[in-house]
């Protein structure tokens, strides 16, 4: 037994007695509500320039979240592994707190002008919810990446073609992860430049907030020029810090409701190395 799994188990037997009641084991299956049909990888009919996208709905169903121009779909399954439902006295009467292992899998598809599909991914990720956030995950999935109608907007006549658009994003130039010295010396504050990073199979782009189609990106950054991708962790926070083959450093967070969003931030920081290195190895 680790000891992550020997502190949720403590904490979970704390909650229960502060509860005063017995657990009420929950089962394993799909969440009431939740589709059943996204497996835990990319379904194999569909293919990247044939597919179509009402093959997708035929064979998935109505996504559940979609872009305004119906360019990029998304399908998201939840799957409880275990758990309990502790019940018993709180503040003078009858009170629970659930507490349940959950695996999420979101299954996102994009789309080009003519309805074809041009990218499919299957995100899985497995973590505890009700309150305890002892993996770091919580929620386990962020709800969809991108903001949608943006995402769908940038099309094949940008130098870089179609990609995926993260909101809110604060990018930090010359920055390796967390300057310790600019967080202790509070008189170098951080400047960062908040916008919307596009991701695409070869380059980074980041727009101002208000992009729309027709805008010019702040500044592009192609993976040919990046030499590795990683992600760096201070206190609670998270940072991809991305080193350029010149030697030099850029990082950027990923906020959600005003609030650094790690599983994105670092679920993004693993998208974009993932495409570095298959550049690197073209």
């Amino acid at each position: 037994m680790t000891g992550r799994q020997i502190v949720r188990i403590c904490v979970i037997g704390v909650l229960a007695s502060l509860l005063s009641g017995c657990p009420v084991p929950l089962l394993p299956g799909d969440e009431s509500g939740s589709r059943t049909n996204v497996p835990d990888q990319v379904p194999g009919f569909i293919v990247v320039g044939k597919t179509t996208r009402g093959d997708v709905l035929l064979g998935v169903g109505e996504p559940d979240t979609a872009s305004e121009n119906q360019r990029q779909f998304t399908y998201d399954r939840y799957t409880r592994r275990g758990g309990a439902l502790f019940i018993g006295a709180a503040n003078g009467g009858v009170g629970g707190f659930v507490v349940e292992r959950v695996t999420y899998r979101r299954l996102t598809v994009l789309f080009d002008e003519a309805g074809v599909v041009t990218s499919a991914e299957l995100d899985r990720e497995t973590c505890t919810q009700g309150g305890l956030d002892l993996d770091g995950h919580y929620p386990c999935l962020a709800p969809p990446v991108a903001d949608l109608g943006f995402a769908g907007s940038i099309d094949a006549s940008r130098p870089s073609g179609q990609g995926r658009a993260f909101d809110d994003v604060l990018w930090y130039e010359d920055t390796q992860g967390f300057d310790l010295a600019r967080l202790i010396r509070r008189n170098v504050p951080e400047t960062p430049i908040r916008g919307v990073l596009l991701v695409t199979d070869t380059a980074l782009e980041l727009y101002p907030t208000a992009a729309d189609s027709a805008s010019a990106p702040l500044f592009r950054l192609e993976y040919a020029n990046v030499a590795a991708v990683s992600v760096a962790t201070f206190g609670l926070s998270k940072r991809v810090v991305i080193r350029r083959r010149d030697g030099g450093y850029a990082s950027f967070a990923i906020q959600h409701e005003q609030r650094i969003d790690r599983t994105t931030t670092r679920r993004a920081g693993e998208w974009i190395e993932s495409r570095r290195r298959r550049v690197a190895a073209q």
